[in-house]
């Protein structure tokens, strides 16, 4: 285990009890932190703010859909923040899992704001509802988009039967413009 995992350990050992959900491990070299999403805000919090680790910047968030992953937690949806520390060079995966009759979780935005258009894209793939993200606007979908969230496990590989709809174009040729001036084949 890093340092810098043993300070929230040390800083949160009452709240991460071990068990999935609640457990500080290391996938591939990297520290991955599972906590309560309802402690989610205060780590993230703690992480960018203490001097031991300084995390100041947010390198991504993302969603994932554990639906058919037999040794994840109860809940279905899990929610990931990766942040690092520039000064001191290390990073940490912070995930919290959400419930999908209950998916909401809090916004890290107040924390970090580059977290706005990942928490976006999640509401938007897996409909996850970020609690005080500043920007509930579409960012990938249409506005009008209603037919369920596409990366979801259980949304249909090919849609919901709208592509069906679409005018098929038969024998398309697009044309290059001349002033590009390639050479013939095999002469480079």
């Amino acid at each position: 285990m890093s340092k810098l995992a043993e300070r929230i350990t040390q800083q949160f050992g009452s709240v991460l009890d071990g068990k999935v959900g609640a457990r500080v491990f290391q996938s591939n070299g990297l520290d991955i932190v599972e906590t309560p999403r309802e402690k989610l805000i205060e780590m993230l919090t703690f992480l960018k703010d203490d001097p031991e680790c300084d995390c100041d910047y947010f390198i991504d968030g993302f969603g994932v859909d554990y639906l058919e992953l037999e040794d994840a937690s109860s809940e279905r949806f899990g929610v990931c923040y990766q942040v690092m520390s520039k000064a001191k060079k290390h990073r940490i995966v912070i995930r919290t899992f959400v419930p999908e009759t209950d998916a909401k979780c809090p916004s890290a935005t107040a924390v970090y704001y580059g977290a706005l258009w990942p928490e976006r894209e999640a509401f938007e793939m897996y409909g996850v509802i970020f609690v005080g993200n500043p920007d509930g606007r579409r960012l990938l979908m249409p506005e009008d988009y209603d037919e369920g969230y596409p990366l979801r496990k259980d949304f249909p590989l090919r849609g919901k039967g709208w592509r069906d709809s679409f005018e098929v174009y038969e024998g398309y040729e697009p044309k290059i413009p001349t002033e590009f001036n390639r050479p013939p084949p095999g002469k480079y």
